[in-house]
């Protein structure tokens, strides 16, 4: 039986995966690695914080990320800046980190 906490991440991961897929026809590889890299660090930056309903904080971003991609159309770098919006006002990571 799998732990809530296996659950989330398969949840997280999930999610990351179909931001990918909605924006398929429009990333090349130095896209995808761009966003992987905004991904890594904002769940690194959000790994123990939860949301006052108790779901892990990434869901912010993450769901952030399919408007941006989804409804407003934007591309890789708002992609990316919209996963690494509340990084610094929520972790120890400075703006150096994410440059």
């Amino acid at each position: 039986m799998e732990t809530d906490i296996e659950l989330e991440n398969k949840e997280i991961v999930n999610r990351y995966k179909t931001l990918i897929r909605s924006m398929q026809d429009r990333l090349d590889s130095d896209d995808r690695k761009l966003i992987r890299r905004a991904f890594d660090l904002a769940k690194d930056a959000h790994k123990d914080v939860r949301r006052k309903s108790g779901e892990p904080y990434i869901y912010h971003p993450l769901d952030v990320d399919l408007i941006v991609s989804r409804e407003i159309g934007l591309g890789p770098i708002s992609v990316a800046s919209a996963l690494l919006h509340d990084v610094v006002e929520d972790s120890d990571y400075t703006l150096e980190d994410i440059e």
